[in-house]
C-alpha cells in the first residue's frame, strides 16, 4: 500500500512552476556566463566503476564488515577550503545576482508515515534542540548565524531518509552523508563517489545509521548508478560538486524520500542541513542538523556562484541535504560541499537547471 501510494503521489503532485525571479545583476555584459558543467556521465556499478569487483555481494555487502564499517567512519573526506576563501568573505557578495530567472521546478518527496504524524520536523525540533553551538554574524565571520540542533532520530520522518554512503577511495575506506530523493535515487556530494577523474568504489548506503547497538536499523543497499557532471568528474567544478547514486533496491518505497527543487533564488531562504559530521562537531555516528539563512554567494569558482551560510558542520556532513521547507514540505535545494577554513560556514553548490537534468537522468534509471 506504501508503495503504491508514494509511487502515486510522486506521479500527481509534479509542480511545474512558472518562471520567476531577476536578471543578470552586477554583470552588464549580454553574454551567457560559460558553461563549465560539462554532460553529465552516467557509470554502471560495478562494471562502470573502474576497481570494483565483479563479485557483487563480495564486493559490497560481504565486504562491509562491522570492522570495516567502524574503520569508515573513523575517516572523514577532507575537502579543500574554497579558492581564495579568506579574500571572499570580505567582499561576499550579499545580494543573489546569480539568479537567471530558469523554469522552477519541485518535485515532490513522499512521506509514508504522514498519516500518523501531525506535524512536521519543523515544528518538533525547536522543542527538542540542542542549544549548543550558536555563532552570531559578525565582520570577521559575516556570512549567518547558525544553530546545531539535535534530531528526532531515524524512526521519524524525514530523518528515515538520510544515512551514511561508505566507499574506498584508492582503498581506504570513507564515509559520506546521503539521502533519498527518490525510491531509488541517492542524494550526495560528487567528492563522495569521484576524485582525480577516477571512481570511488563498493558504494554502501544505511539509511537511519546512528550510535546505537542497531546501527542499520532499515539494512544496507548498494548501488546500480553513479551520475554526475564530466566538468565535476574530470576538473573538479566546484558548483558541479553533487551527484546521484541509483540504488539496486526501491527502499523509498518503505522510507519515503525528500523532494527536490531547482532554479529558486536563495535570497532571504533558510536552510535545514542535514550531516553525520566528525569532530569537533559530532562523532560521526549522530545525525545533526544545522539551520542558517542565506548569507551570500562565492563566485571564485565559477557560475552558478555558490551559496554561502553559516555552518557548525564539519567534514562527515559532505553530501548531507540542505532542506529548504516550503508549506511544511521538506524538499533538497543543495548539499554540503565544503568548510570555510578561516570561518564557521559552509559553501555549497546553487541547485539550478543543471541539478534538474541529473535529476531527471536519474529517474529515467529508477
Amino acid at each position: 500500500m506504501v508503495s503504491v501510494f508514494c509511487s502515486f503521489l510522486g506521479l500527481a503532485l509534479l509542480l511545474l512552476v512558472g518562471c520567476g525571479g531577476g536578471g543578470g545583476g552586477d554583470d552588464d555584459s549580454n553574454s551567457p556566463p560559460v558553461d563549465s558543467f560539462g554532460g553529465i556521465i552516467s557509470s554502471v556499478v560495478p562494471a562502470g566503476a573502474a576497481g570494483l569487483a565483479t563479485e557483487e555481494k563480495e564486493s559490497t555487502e560481504e565486504f562491509w564488515t562491522p570492522d570495516r564499517i567502524r574503520e569508515a567512519v573513523r575517516n572523514t573526506l577532507e575537502t579543500e577550503a574554497p579558492i581564495d576563501m579568506k579574500f571572499g568573505i570580505s567582499a561576499l557578495n550579499k545580494t543573489a545576482h546569480q539568479f537567471q530567472g530558469g523554469a522552477q521546478k519541485r518535485f515532490p518527496p513522499c512521506n509514508p508515515d504522514s498519516d500518523k504524524e501531525s506535524n512536521f520536523i519543523t515544528e518538533t525540533l525547536n522543542n527538542k534542540a540542542d542549544p549548543s553551538p550558536v555563532l552570531q554574524a559578525s565582520t570577521i565571520c559575516p556570512p549567518s548565524s547558525y544553530q546545531l540542533y539535535s534530531t528526532r532520530g531515524y524512526r521519524y520522518y524525514p530523518e528515515k531518509t538520510m544515512g551514511v554512503l561508505l566507499f574506498l577511495k584508492k582503498g581506504v575506506a570513507y564515509y559520506c552523508s546521503a539521502s533519498l530523493i527518490g525510491k531509488r535515487m541517492l542524494l550526495t556530494a560528487a567528492h563522495c563517489v569521484s576524485s582525480d577523474a577516477a571512481w570511488h568504489t563498493n558504494f554502501l548506503f544505511i539509511p537511519g545509521f546512528n550510535n546505537g547497538s542497531n546501527y542499520e536499523p532499515y539494512g544496507h543497499f548498494s548501488a546500480s548508478h553513479i551520475l554526475v557532471y564530466s566538468g565535476w568528474f574530470n576538473n573538479k567544478f566546484l558548483p558541479a560538486d553533487y551527484a546521484i547514486i541509483v540504488l539496486k533496491e526501491a527502499i523509498g518505497d518503505q522510507l519515503g524520500w525528500l523532494g527536490f527543487t531547482v532554479n529558486y533564488s536563495p535570497a532571504g531562504k533558510t536552510w535545514d542541513q542535514f550531516g553525520y559530521p566528525g569532530a569537533p562537531a559530532g562523532d560521526s555516528m549522530t545525525l545533526l542538523m544545522n539551520r542558517s539563512s542565506y548569507g551570500g554567494e562565492d563566485c571564485s569558482a565559477g557560475q552558478p556562484c555558490r551559496i554561502v551560510v553559516g555552518s557548525g558542520m564539519s567534514e562527515g556532513s559532505s553530501g548531507g541535504p540542505w532542506i529548504l521547507w516550503q508549506d511544511n514540505i521538506p524538499y533538497a535545494n543543495s548539499v554540503q560541499s565544503q568548510v570555510m577554513a578561516s570561518c564557521e560556514g559552509a559553501v555549497s553548490p546553487y541547485f539550478d537547471t543543471h541539478a534538474g537534468d541529473l535529476f531527471g537522468s536519474a529517474q529515467s534509471l529508477q
